[in-house]
């Protein structure tokens, strides 16, 4: 009798440790597995700081296609009010880096055609070619235009996106309909940073 209680209870505990283990596992496979809102133009260039992203905000900085993380110029078709950069408007907000490593130059933010207006309510419109009047921002502090640029995206969420966008969408799409946009700078020749030197609400 004794001998059974004691199987009975060995078969219980490793049965409660099996279901423990089982949850575990799923639970790390979600977390492995969750689909941060990085847009499709960023793939590859934004490199996300996983402990600080989830489904509903990717925090990150810009990566160029050469290997270069730290040294960029930025870029921008708007104007430069009380150190944040502003759309003007009636005209397309653009925000590019230019990589000083290879020269390249990628494009950070276009309201066209990016985000929840650019998706859900400008969706037949084409991305804009690079502007010859873009204006590149300097150090506040010492002048020197190259920076390191981390970028944060904010969605609500593939739910959200289905229920208000409607059923006229591909839920996928929930990635590229982003709500906000932030920009972050840190000056590789004083260290000065600049935090949302562009904030910006896509709806």
């Amino acid at each position: 009798m004794e001998n059974t209680l004691i199987i009975i209870g060995a078969v219980v505990f490793f049965g409660i440790i099996t279901i423990k283990r089982f949850k575990l596992i799923n639970l790390l496979k979600k977390m492995l597995n969750k689909q941060l809102p990085i847009p499709s133009y960023l793939k590859g260039i934004l490199v996300p700081i996983k402990s600080k992203s989830s489904e509903n905000c990717v925090q990150g900085g810009l990566k160029c296609q050469c290997g270069n993380m730290g040294e960029f110029e930025l870029l921008y078709s708007g104007n430069l009010k009380k150190d944040v950069i502003k759309k003007i408007k009636d005209e397309d907000f653009l925000v590019f880096a230019k990589c000083l490593k290879c020269g390249s130059k990628m494009l950070i933010f276009n309201d066209a055609v990016h985000g929840w207006d650019g998706v859900v309510c400008h969706a037949d419109k084409k991305s804009e070619s690079l502007p010859i009047d873009l204006k590149t921002w300097k150090c506040f502090q010492c002048q020197s235009e190259s920076q390191k640029i981390s970028i944060a995206i904010s969605s609500q969420g593939k739910e959200d996106f289905i229920s208000e966008a409607g059923p006229d969408f591909n839920p996928e799409l929930w990635i590229e309909a982003f709500d906000w946009i932030t920009i972050d700078t840190k000056c590789n020749k004083c260290g000065s940073e600049v935090k949302e030197l562009v904030s910006f609400e896509t709806m």
